[in-house]
């Protein structure tokens, strides 16, 4: 009887962080204008299912899967399909805007629509975490777990936008959920179940494909340490297994592209391009070989994706940290960003978890393969690349985290390990060992403060999580100094400078906006070349990104500006300043 009502009262606090996530996620919406990338995406999908153009530009950013989530909630609606594209063959990020802005719907109700989706895909992922969490460390664990993603001020920065970010985080996570069953208990609907959700991730984002070695590395490290049967060649086995879990993966890739089947194609945005590329590019050779002899292939638009981005990433020059601009970046610099980007109490949590040990484990080969999995991601994302963008880029590796920072419950003395496995009141519990304990008494306040603190945190940047940076950066103020691009300014706020200048009667304003160009004019506003940054008298409306020299043929060009205190900072990334000749005089 008391386990029914434990049950009962641990679903309905589950219940309840689920549903106050969602309400944040949605209430947060309102005034959050179109991000940098969204215009590209918003809309891609509908035109796929209407038209299944294999050319749309979207194709060449990312898979379709997070393009058909946008969209799903469109379809009902009677939108032109042409309408997505314009010249985005000159802009790609215009793409969307005729859609959104150019029908008989209300803007607001189009982007609302699409970005709803997404906040239902993280709810669903905040679901599986909690039953993974319970699953091996207990009911208690598996709440703080749940507690701490749904009041993360990263998660709920993108899990409102309708970008493919947090469709990658779920289905990654979902993938190595299944796969983490599969080596526990391996069968072949698991392996199926494993095949399928590692497809999805791969429709997701290109950086899926990460996955894939490290399900090998994980296969091998587990089979060889913990498979206790008399079986040679265990590591030829486990590759085997994961060799047919990518069979089925690639299946499902294929149907994400309608199975298609076809000769390689040049984008039509490259074909003025297409003789010298190839010429000079091995892969496009290979394209002009396979139209020559008339020979298709299978999901051709996703090998074109891989080399698109590839080929991208290869000349990615602008890097920013610690208010220094970067063209090779900084191998720490995720790391960094993710020191920064959550929180405090998260942080604690984290470390508490890693160092929390149960002796004897009720769980110990599941443990230890949680672990597995996410040594390959650390791996990863230490190693040297000239893309240091965002901490979205984290988010595939944040729900493993999760759980481990929710591991932390026991470091405080509450919830048995075992509580999860209905074992019975006569039975030993398990001793947790950590430096938390050193505390004796004062845990349970500890850990009753840290949990305020995060609720604390939620709240005092509700509803600008995307600027969210934590006490040790100097809260989101001081955001700027130390990260920008979607970290803190991804033109998010493009509207509330629209109605901040409306309200303050400035209709001169000489702005320099970091967000999808084609857009302001939707707001009564004109684009202005941002390297346009001469000292100058008047009203400047400065994106954070810009005001430090990001993405600029001159990184110094408005250390001039720097050298003011803005008279309003709008959601803490665009930075408003009233410049008079004086000010010129004195800044020399």
């Amino acid at each position: 009887m008391k386990a029914s009502l434990k049950n009962r009262s641990t679903m309905r606090w589950a219940a309840v962080l689920v549903a106050v996530h969602i309400a944040l996620a949605l209430m947060s919406m309102r005034g959050l204008s179109l991000t940098w990338d969204e215009p590209s995406y918003i809309g891609a999908g509908y035109q796929l299912f209407k038209t299944g153009n294999p050319q749309i530009i979207p194709l060449q950013l990312h898979p379709p899967l997070s393009y058909y989530v946008n969209s799903a909630l469109l379809l009902p609606l009677q939108l032109d399909a042409d309408r997505f594209g314009g010249d985005q063959y000159i802009h790609r990020e215009y793409a969307g805007l005729p859609l959104i802005f150019e029908t008989d719907y209300p803007p607001a109700l189009l982007m609302f629509l699409s970005r709803v989706p997404f906040v239902l895909l993280s709810a669903l992922l905040a679901i599986l975490l909690w039953q993974w969490s319970r699953k091996l460390y207990g009911d208690s664990a598996g709440l703080l777990t749940l507690f701490l993603y749904t009041l993360s001020p990263l998660v709920l920065a993108n899990c409102r936008l309708a970008t493919p970010d947090i469709v990658l985080a779920l289905t990654s996570t979902a993938a190595f959920f299944s796969f983490h069953q599969y080596l526990l208990q391996p069968s072949k609907t698991r392996g199926g179940v494993t095949g399928i959700l590692l497809g999805l991730a791969l429709l997701s984002k290109f950086t899926a494909l990460l996955l894939i070695p490290a399900f090998i590395f994980v296969a091998v490290v587990y089979r060889v340490r913990h498979d206790e049967s008399e079986r040679k060649n265990k590591p030829i086995d486990a590759l085997s297994g994961v060799a047919l879990i990518c069979c089925i993966a690639f299946i499902v890739v294929w149907a994400g592209y309608g199975f298609q089947f076809a000769v390689p194609f040049v984008p039509e945005w490259l074909e003025p391009e297409a003789d010298r590329l190839m010429e000079e590019k091995p892969f496009w050779r290979m394209v002009g070989l396979l139209q020559a002899r008339d020979i298709a292939i299978p999901a051709y638009s996703y090998l074109l994706g891989i080399y698109t981005q590839l080929a991208a990433a290869k000349g990615w020059e602008n890097n920013f940290l610690f208010g220094h601009v970067s063209r090779s970046g900084w191998w720490y610099f995720y790391w960094v960003a993710f020191f920064l980007k959550n929180t405090i109490p998260f942080l604690v949590f984290l470390a508490a978890g890693l160092l929390t040990r149960q002796r004897p484990s009720p769980r110990p080969a599941a443990e230890r393969l949680l672990l597995y999995l996410i040594v390959p991601m650390v791996i990863f994302f230490s190693l040297p690349t000239k893309i240091n963008i965002g901490v979205r880029y984290l988010l595939p590796l944040l729900p493993l985290l999760t759980i481990i920072a929710g591991k932390a419950i026991l470091a405080f003395g509450f919830g048995p390990s075992n509580e999860s496995q209905n074992d019975s009141s006569t039975e030993t519990a398990p001793q947790t060992t950590s430096a938390v304990h050193r505390f004796g008494g004062g845990r349970g306040a500890a850990f009753a403060a840290l949990c305020v603190w995060q609720i604390a945190a939620i709240a005092w940047i509700h509803p600008n999580y995307l600027a969210y940076f934590n006490e040790f950066a100097g809260g989101p103020s001081h955001g700027y100094k130390f990260l920008v691009d979607s970290n803190l300014d991804w033109g998010q706020d493009l509207g509330r400078l629209a109605d901040y200048l409306k309200e303050n009667n400035v209709a001169d304003a000489r702005i320099r906006y970091f967000g999808p160009p084609g857009v302001l004019k939707y707001y009564g506003l004109e684009w202005v070349d941002p390297n346009e940054c001469g000292p100058a008298p008047g009203t400047w409306a400065v994106s954070a990104t810009y005001l430090q020299g990001l993405y600029l043929n001159d990184n110094d060009c408005y250390r001039w500006l720097r050298k003011m205190q803005p008279e309003h900072i709008i959601g803490y990334s665009i930075f408003i300043y009233n410049v008079t000749d004086e000010d010129l005089s004195d800044i020399g």
